[in-house]
């Protein structure tokens, strides 16, 4: 038994359903998986981090939860922007869609903030300096925030420039 086009469409259309288009913004895909790659190299440094301060002694594992929960907050932001994107991805109605778009205009702005800030934490971390092990990750967060940052500040053009937003006071 062949199916009618006309039948199924007709009943769609009964439903009321929103159709899918499958359609995803160039722009937007690439900020998706810059983004999912973001994630995948924080976890691993995340996985190095925590055995790190295991290793360590008691007395001086303080400072490394410190510096711990410092990223831990700048990649609680990062995850909220990438929930954002893809909200506006997935948005049904044009309104919706503004909407999201201006709240990850805004997210964006707060995430080069916050990275900015986690990398004055860092920058100066003397308990990240002393051994070669942590110095080694040391650098590779710090890129890895430099990156971040990167694909951050792309993104936030983009929704500006979507928006019609003036150029925000974010630093390049």
């Amino acid at each position: 038994m062949r199916f009618c086009p006309m039948l199924v469409l007709l009943l769609w259309s009964a439903l009321d359903l929103p159709s899918a288009t499958g359609l995803v913004r160039v722009g937007d895909a690439a900020h998706v998986y810059a983004l999912e790659q973001h994630v995948r190299d924080e976890a691993m440094l995340e996985r190095e981090f925590q055995a790190s301060v295991e290793a360590e002694p008691e007395d001086r594992r303080f400072d490394l939860y410190c510096v711990s929960n410092q990223l831990s907050g700048a990649w609680s932001q990062v995850d909220w922007l990438y929930t954002l994107l893809q909200r506006a991805i997935v948005a049904a109605l044009p309104s919706d869609e503004g909407d999201l778009r201006a709240a990850l205009r805004d997210q964006a702005l707060f995430v080069l903030w916050e990275i900015d800030e986690t990398q004055k934490h860092l920058e100066p971390a003397a308990v990240l300096a002393d051994k070669a092990e942590h110095a080694r990750m040391r650098g590779a967060v710090l890129a890895l925030l430099t990156r971040l940052r990167d694909t951050v500040h792309d993104l936030l053009a983009e929704e500006q420039a979507r928006l019609g937003a003036v150029p925000s006071t974010a630093p390049p």
